[in-house]
């Protein structure tokens, strides 16, 4: 009877312990850089983050710019985070936070992307007119493509042969 009540308590004691949520570890994302930050460069990419956690999770971001996949889970899975390119020469910022749904548990990862360099470029650089083509026959076109603004300024002294219209500037 003795072995019987001993058997009994240890079934219990393992039932009780078996139905104990198991806990894998904190909740932890890795992006694999010192500062814990993403940067890119203004061509966008892939980079590749650890998430860890024993709840479920959910990875929202409010940039169109950031893409990561998955955005959910539960457990320890890698997601990869896509950042578009960009066409500005300033340094864009978005942010990735990762939520556990239980009890809300946050962690953010800043997501820093570098803008390209000043860039005015022409698809040809000269133009010839003939001398005796009718007036209405002389002008063309000048393609620009550039990431920022610009003026035309003429030579001096072309001003009163040599004239321009600026279009709009269309990114």
């Amino acid at each position: 009877m003795k072995y019987i009540k001993i058997i009994l308590l240890t079934l219990v004691a393992v039932a009780s312990l078996a139905c104990q949520p198991q806990v894998e570890g904190p909740f932890e994302v890795q992006t694999g850089s010192e500062d814990g930050k993403i940067t890119m460069g203004p061509e966008g990419g892939y980079y590749t983050i650890d998430i860890k956690s024993s709840d479920n999770w959910v990875v929202e971001t409010g940039e169109p710019w950031i893409l990561v996949s998955p955005a959910n889970g539960k457990g320890n899975v890698q997601c990869q985070v896509s950042v578009d390119s960009t066409l500005v020469t300033e340094v864009r910022k978005g942010k990735i936070r990762i939520r556990t749904l239980s009890d809300n548990e946050v962690q953010d990862v800043d997501v820093l992307q570098k803008g390209f360099e000043y860039q005015i470029v022409l698809d040809k650089t000269s133009k010839e007119i003939d001398d005796f083509a009718a007036l209405e026959s002389r002008s063309f076109d000048v393609e620009v493509k550039t990431n920022v603004d610009f003026n035309v300024v003429l030579p001096a002294g072309a001003e009163s042969w040599l004239t321009y219209k600026k279009s709009e500037l269309n990114l």
